[in-house]
């Protein structure tokens, strides 16, 4: 069974693709996620082929939204047109023929696709505080730890596409108090659009796993779920497209990275991301017997969370650069009153105001 899955796996004949080849996605997948096609974008352009990458929403988790790819009518949707001018530049041999940017993506709540020269990079970087908070700055972390244990029995719950299939509703997802971690951002001032993987660095301490990790068997390492939830200001809780990052832990003395599900996701203004991390799920299988985790937060030693950002920044509220409050002065170096005009300098146009 390994090795047809192997046989049958894009990795497996990736190296033989010399077609121009064009990439359609969904967003809505938890059988097939984004990561998986940026892993086959990256390595085609890597050879050398050429190759565009489309994140549609709907996918096999299901989430098509009006105006997608229609087959009954291509030239009605923007997936449809850029397949078929696809098809114009490379079946018909139309050099005229646009094929569009390398990159777009469907955007919920916006006018049409977002469109790139690349795939948008890590941009941001926050702190896993011992607080329970999502830190921008590495010097507001707050020392402290905090410990969660998983149970014999699922806790958490992201999705079951099984529950569709049988004509069952699918609860909503949850984690049970006592067997997750969470860490969350301040409320956001102005809207964040978020567009791809978000990486994390953690480091757990976990002896029940340590002493039997070594044994050769795979079901002996400890196991967790990683995943990012949207927090409306009134506490609901969305865990975008039901997506979540089963994580193997090679090693609990070492530190590690996760790669979470690549998303489309804006956070409006007023809401927060928490980054949590659950000790099992009911899509899943678990660890073997209970491994109780501790994460240990310090300023100088501490995980972090990486995100890919198209529009906006996180940052706490009412502090300046650097993470602190900073009180305005006057050249002699006094604080200056509340609502006194600074001199503008000489020769120098006033900073305007950041983008």
């Amino acid at each position: 069974m390994l090795a047809y899955a192997r046989g049958v796996s894009p990795v497996s004949y990736l190296d033989r693709i010399s077609a121009p080849t064009l990439i359609v996605q969904g967003q809505s997948d938890s059988l097939f996620n984004l990561n998986e096609a940026r892993a086959t974008y990256d390595r085609l352009r890597e050879r050398g082929v050429d190759t565009r990458m489309i994140w549609q929403s709907w996918g096999h988790s299901g989430g098509q939204k009006p105006g997608e790819l229609d087959l009954g009518n291509p030239e009605g949707s923007y997936v449809g047109q850029r397949v078929l001018a696809w098809f114009d530049r490379y079946l018909r041999k139309n050099a005229a023929a646009d094929t569009g940017p390398a990159f777009a993506w469907y955007r919920e709540g916006q006018s049409g696709y977002g469109t790139a020269d690349r795939v948008p990079a890590l941009s941001q970087e926050l702190y896993l505080s011992g607080d329970g908070k999502l830190v921008d700055n590495r010097t507001k972390v707050v020392r402290g730890s905090r410990q969660y244990s998983n149970w014999l029995v699922p806790t958490s719950h992201s999705e079951s596409s099984l529950a569709g299939m049988i004509g069952l509703p699918d609860p909503r997802p949850y984690d049970t108090p006592g067997t997750y971690l969470g860490w969350a951002t301040a409320p956001l001032t102005e809207p964040v659009d978020l567009v791809g993987a978000p990486r994390a660095t953690l480091r757990v301490v976990s002896p029940a796993t340590e002493r039997v990790q070594d044994s050769g068997d795979a079901a002996d390492k400890l196991v967790l779920f990683a995943k990012l939830y949207d927090v409306a200001p009134d506490g609901t809780k969305t865990l975008v497209n039901r997506l979540v990052a089963p994580v193997r832990v090679p090693d609990v003395t070492r530190p590690f990275t996760v790669e979470l599900p690549g998303i489309v996701h804006r956070y409006e203004t007023g809401h927060r991301l928490e980054f949590v991390v659950a000790a099992s799920d009911t899509a899943y299988s678990g660890n073997r017997g209970v491994k109780p985790v501790t994460v240990v937060s310090a300023p100088e030693s501490t995980g972090t969370l990486s995100l890919p950002l198209v529009r906006g920044r996180w940052a706490d509220p009412d502090e300046g650069e650097g993470g602190r409050v900073t009180a305005p002065r006057t050249p002699g170096g006094r604080p200056r009153r509340r609502g006194a005009a600074a001199p503008a300098a000489a020769g120098r146009r006033p900073p305007g105001r950041r983008p």
